[in-house]
């Protein structure tokens, strides 16, 4: 059992570090939530191909920012809730999406090209300035494994085994997370092979790829988003089902609250069940968002939506289908248009007003951080502007003078 004197000396030498306020009230939230927070090793699991040990698929390091593997995974747990801890301040911290993003993915792009080439002092030098200007590459990205793989080509052994060995040692994936469209299942592979091609050169000093594959600069988009589906770096590896929760919602003037939950058969096509309701309605929806088309890089993409709809008004029931459509581009990494239309109700059974009509929307967007964008739609004639954060756009109705939520979804 660690010491929890020890603990709170850990967390308050962050807080003076951080130059935390605690006269906060959110701070001291914070601060009594990270105090109470318990590390469980049933979140603990041990990727072999990897020799890695992960907490909730996210790999694990020692306070001196060593990952934890099966030679030091006893060290970890000897005081596994403080170096947790220790840990959550360690993470990758890229957020922001920003230009500059692009430009670092066409940086790393050169060195590809370079050790295609056989460039390899080039190579060599390409990864210093790199590392250089984006020190943090040294932990998220595999730029250590590239320039010792360098060295090794060149018959610099010594050298090859440092960076081979500080990449097995430090590096915890292949791309950063601003690498936006490259963190796939595909780049994990590719990283566990290289970890698996380290330790055969520290073991046999022999290491060979043919070739190295070339990325260039993809563009973010949150999932479900207009003319989206899926994108796999706003979820874990491996996850299935999504939560979106809506504590108010306008919907035909109507203030709905509910949840939806998707379950994701591809990473192009999905199907989620959505419960709206207030005190004088239920609102069952089931969408089955289809991206029929995209664009390699995420630039744009198109998606179907096909509808189904049960209403329950007091004792009065409705059924509806229908089909939307939507679409979005993006202008650059940070500007983005997009734009929908669900037509009136192709099928009803006890027709309502509410399926009659047509909804259509066009959105103008800014990327701030995952997840967040400022957005000004408009909808039906409307213009409401705010904060798009999850497919909900919180923002001011103009037209009605009223403060506005709802769901941004076909």
């Amino acid at each position: 059992m660690p010491n929890i004197n020890y603990v709170i000396k850990i967390l308050f030498s962050l807080i003076k570090k951080k130059n935390i306020d605690l006269s906060n009230g959110r701070h001291i939230f914070l601060f009594c939530f990270v105090l109470t927070s318990c590390f469980n090793t049933k979140y603990l699991s041990y990727h072999e191909e990897c020799n890695l040990y992960e907490y909730k698929n996210e790999p694990l390091r020692l306070p001196d920012k060593r990952l934890v593997t099966s030679s030091n995974i006893d060290t970890f747990l000897i005081n596994g809730k403080i170096n947790y801890l220790i840990f959550l301040n360690t993470k990758e911290k890229n957020y922001f999406i920003k230009p500059q993003d692009h430009v670092l993915v066409n940086s790393y792009n050169q060195i590809i090209t370079s050790l295609n080439e056989k460039k390899y002092e080039e190579s060599s030098h390409l990864c210093q300035n790199i590392l250089n200007q984006y020190p943090s590459l040294f932990y998220f990205s595999d730029v250590n494994f590239l320039k010792g793989y360098a060295w090794a080509q060149m018959g610099k052994k010594d050298s090859a085994q440092k960076y081979l060995q500080f990449f097995l040692q430090y590096s915890e994936k292949k791309y950063p997370d601003n690498f936006w469209g490259h963190n796939d299942i595909i780049a994990r592979q590719n990283y566990c092979m290289e970890r698996v091609l380290a330790y055969q050169f520290l073991q046999t000093d022999s290491i060979f790829i043919t070739n190295f594959q070339n990325i260039f600069p993809k563009y973010y988009f949150q999932s479900f988003s207009p003319g989206y589906v899926y994108n796999p770096q706003d979820y874990r590896f491996g996850r299935k089902f999504y939560y979106f929760f809506s504590l108010y919602e306008n919907w035909h003037n109507n203030h709905l609250y509910g949840i939806n939950v998707s379950y994701l058969f591809h990473k192009k096509v999905a199907i989620t069940a959505s419960l709206r309701m207030n005190k004088n309605m239920q609102l069952y929806n089931v969408f089955l968002p289809w991206e029929i088309l995209g664009a390699k890089n995420n630039r744009w993409g198109i998606k179907l939506t096909p509808v189904v709809n049960f209403l329950k008004i007091s004792e009065n029931n409705y059924f509806a289908t229908s089909t939307g459509i939507s679409a979005s581009y993006h202008f650059n990494i940070r500007y983005y248009i997009s734009g929908g239309i669900l037509p009136p109700a192709l099928v009803q059974i006890n027709k309502s007003p509410y399926f009659n009509t047509q909804i259509w929307y066009v959105l103008i967007g800014a990327h701030l951080w995952k997840n967040i964008s400022l957005a000004s739609m408009y909808k039906n004639k409307d213009i409401i502007t705010g904060v798009l954060i999850n497919n909900l756009i919180i923002g001011h109705q103009w037209q009605k003078n009223q403060f506005y939520i709802g769901l941004v979804f076909f």
